[in-house]
């Protein structure tokens, strides 16, 4: 169930329905599947919401549990933590 969330979400993020997006995404990773990847879309979600502190959190929790986790998506995950700038 954990997987239906999280392409849910992010298909509806990358619709542009970043409200609807963030209850699916928050779903996927309440199941606790410690998923990278799970994290990085609640992040950009958050990030497409204004949610700073949190999308800051999620994709930094993304990055430590496995800086690797993507070829495309590890270093977008970076690239918004800079823009972020620091705490």
């Amino acid at each position: 169930f954990a997987d239906v969330a999280d392409m849910l979400g992010w298909a509806l993020h990358r619709s542009g329905a970043n409200a609807g997006a963030i209850s699916y995404a928050r779903q996927a990773n309440a199941l606790g599947a410690h998923n990278s990847g799970y994290l990085f879309h609640l992040g950009m979600i958050e990030l497409s919401l204004g949610r700073n502190a949190d999308a800051r959190r999620d994709l930094s929790a993304a990055l430590a549990l496995n800086p690797h986790f993507s070829p495309l998506d590890a270093p977008a995950a970076t690239a918004a933590l800079h823009r972020l700038g620091p705490r």
